[in-house]
């Protein structure tokens, strides 16, 4: 894909909308920092251009997305914030926009205002499983059980391969004592027959029910300290940007 856009780079009428592209590859890439160098030289090459009025290249939608997504990983949260808000304005029937705005709100610790991006993204969605989810995240980081349980409750019911629904509602029922129910939810997690990212952790909650250790679980979740834990994975997996705004 990069090397056809770059073919067709030689013509001006489409070198501006070209290298808008090519930044959404990169940032599907995670080159964040390619990402933006590509965004900037399109956005200028737009204003020069001749073909649109002046409104309308300052509010290019490709070019906010772009922006929400790549300064957030880079770790300029107030402008991932600012691009954000203004994609999720342009393209407001899309979900995968207010989806990211949610994404960039919940590292600078906004989570009511992701909460509500995210309820937007799940009503404008065919499939808005993983959108309940992070609802669902969201209300337990706010320590509300029920209402975190109503909605990974919604997004496993959407889709019964969402097994991080399924983890974070065993764990919503043990933090609960409702052993029964917990087990219910880790069984599809450790039958199935591709690996899974939660598997490690459903065989060690499954042996803290079944050695009566419930007591190891944590029942509440402290903000900064729930930051910091985010904070160090997204360092270790060279994540950066994200390692800085959490």
């Amino acid at each position: 894909a990069l090397e056809l856009l770059d073919s067709v780079t030689t013509n001006p009428k489409f070198q501006g909308p070209a290298l808008i592209i090519k930044g959404l590859i990169y940032n599907e890439r995670g080159e964040y920092v390619n990402a933006l160098n590509s965004f900037i030289k399109g956005q200028k090459l737009l204003v020069t251009s001749q073909e649109t009025t002046k409104k309308r290249r300052a509010s290019h939608p490709a070019l906010s997305y772009g922006f929400c997504v790549a300064y957030r990983n880079v770790g300029n949260g107030n402008l991932s914030e600012r691009a954000c808000h203004m994609s999720a304005q342009q393209s407001y029937e899309a979900p995968e926009s207010h989806y990211e705005t949610a994404q960039t709100l919940m590292a600078l610790g906004k989570m009511t205002e992701a909460r509500r991006e995210l309820i937007l993204a799940a009503e404008k969605s065919e499939a808005p499983s993983k959108f309940f989810y992070e609802i669902g995240l969201i209300r337990a980081y706010e320590n509300d059980n029920q209402k975190a349980e109503e909605a990974f409750k919604k997004s496993f019911d959407l889709d019964s391969t969402n097994f991080d629904s399924a983890y974070q509602l065993a764990y919503t029922y043990a933090i609960q004592n409702k052993l029964d129910l917990a087990k219910k939810f880790l069984e599809p997690i450790l039958s199935a027959k591709d690996p899974h990212p939660k598997m490690g952790s459903a065989r060690v909650l499954k042996d803290y029910i079944n050695k009566n250790a419930l007591d190891r679980l944590p029942k509440k979740i402290e903000p900064a300290q729930y930051h910091l834990s985010r904070s160090k994975a997204f360092y270790k997996s060279k994540k950066f940007g994200m390692s800085l705004l959490e």
